[in-house]
């Protein structure tokens, strides 16, 4: 990506690949990546070095992963798995229909992270992996990576 105004900003300059949008395709092929754009299997990252991140969803219908519509089965139990990369120290949260559902620190610079939650209403499901800073002398935070949600629909819908 690139987001450069035609004026540039000096105090914050965006470089080519601020951000960096990484897509999960089976080959490494233009129609393969064109794919994965467009079932919405891609996270974004705040440059080509920041962390990636996949996030997976499985429940008795099946696995899925970001972009996809995940079907809502009688058993309200899906095992939510992200896959971390580049993010040590950091923080993965974990969003539910625009609410925090979960947060951990990122334990190593490869790591996977599983849990049960119970998803039984439409909606959706992201990650995101953030840094906790300080900004203007008060605790914020900054976003490094994000994915596209898991959507979570009616059967047959």
């Amino acid at each position: 990506d690139y987001h450069q105004p035609a004026q540039v900003i000096q105090e914050n300059p965006h470089l080519l690949g601020q951000p960096t949008t990484w897509v999960y395709a089976p080959a490494l092929s233009v129609d393969a990546i064109l794919d994965g754009i467009r079932r919405g299997h891609v996270c974004i990252s705040a440059d080509v070095n920041g962390p990636q991140l996949e996030l997976r969803a499985t429940n008795a219908a099946g696995s899925y992963m970001m972009g996809d519509a995940m079907p809502l089965t009688g058993d309200a139990q899906v095992e939510v798995q992200c896959h971390v990369r580049g993010a040590k120290g950091k923080c993965l949260r974990l969003i539910r229909d625009g609410w925090l559902a979960d947060e951990c620190e990122v334990q190593s610079d490869d790591w996977a992270y599983a849990r049960l939650m119970a998803l039984d209403q439409p909606g959706y499901i992201r990650a995101e992996v953030i840094e906790h800073v300080e900004l203007f002398g008060a605790p914020d935070w900054v976003m490094l990576a994000c994915t596209n949600p898991i959507y979570m629909r009616q059967a047959g819908r």
